[in-house]
């Protein structure tokens, strides 16, 4: 267990100012983006899960206008 040193010693009490127009919003992830559409595997990954979720619907909607 850390002793009393292992604390930090200064403390920022102050809080942005929720009016504030240049801070961005509190729920706002930032623009940081990560390099993985640029892999080939998870491209083909990606396509191969919108495939497999989309086709019931496809098949559904088709379905559903044939019986009309």
């Amino acid at each position: 267990m850390p002793g009393p040193d292992a604390l930090p010693l200064d403390w920022d009490d102050e809080d942005p100012d929720p009016d504030d127009e240049s801070l961005p919003p509190y729920w706002f992830a930032g623009q940081a983006l990560p390099q993985d559409p640029a892999k080939p595997l998870h491209r083909w990954t990606a396509w191969f899960l919108l495939v497999v979720f989309g086709l019931p619907v496809v098949f559904a909607v088709v379905r559903v206008v044939l019986y009309l």
